[in-house]
């Protein structure tokens, strides 16, 4: 949902790299999330994301990404906002 925050966990990627994070919406392809990971030495790595206002609902493309070319990539889909009752 718009303004939760969202934890992409990365496993399998080379050991103690740093590991770009892009997440963008497959509808427009705007750009949601641009980071870089430092993962571990077993080739793990952690990053939240929160939504925004500015991040419209629907299916958005995780890719994680280093300088040879993509690593994997996987689906997130971000629902509308949070309601408080």
């Amino acid at each position: 949902a718009i303004g939760a925050t969202h934890t992409i966990t990365l496993s399998g990627m080379p050991a103690g790299q740093r590991i770009g994070v892009v997440v963008r919406s497959q509808a427009d392809d705007t750009l949601a999330l641009s980071s870089v990971v430092h993962v571990d030495d077993n080739g793990n790595g952690t990053v939240d994301f929160t939504s925004r206002e500015l991040n419209t609902p629907g299916v958005y493309t995780v890719t994680a990404v280093q300088p040879s070319g993509d690593l994997a990539s996987t689906t997130l889909t971000i629902e509308g906002a949070l309601v408080s009752i």
